[in-house]
């Protein structure tokens, strides 16, 4: 769930994985996840119309904006 899996351990990010009980087991913070989850957001917004969705799709945007992206090379 979101709630398991966005800033379990207080800093911002999805970590990798978690165990059964919601705790991480590898905190790193990947690409991949967030990008899969601002999709699904998105998706539900447009299908919804609930702003939560909305909401979570931005704050992941910035999220992706501020420390993901590489302006340098144009990856991320």
């Amino acid at each position: 769930t979101i709630r398991d899996a966005w800033a379990p351990d207080g800093a911002d990010g999805f970590v990798y994985s978690v165990d059964w009980d919601g705790k991480p087991i590898v905190r790193e913070r990947v690409r991949w996840p967030i990008v899969e989850a601002m999709g699904t957001a998105y998706a539900l917004y447009t299908l919804t119309g609930d702003s939560q969705y909305e909401a979570w799709y931005q704050k992941w945007w910035d999220y992706c904006i501020t420390y993901l992206m590489d302006y340098e090379t144009g990856s991320w």
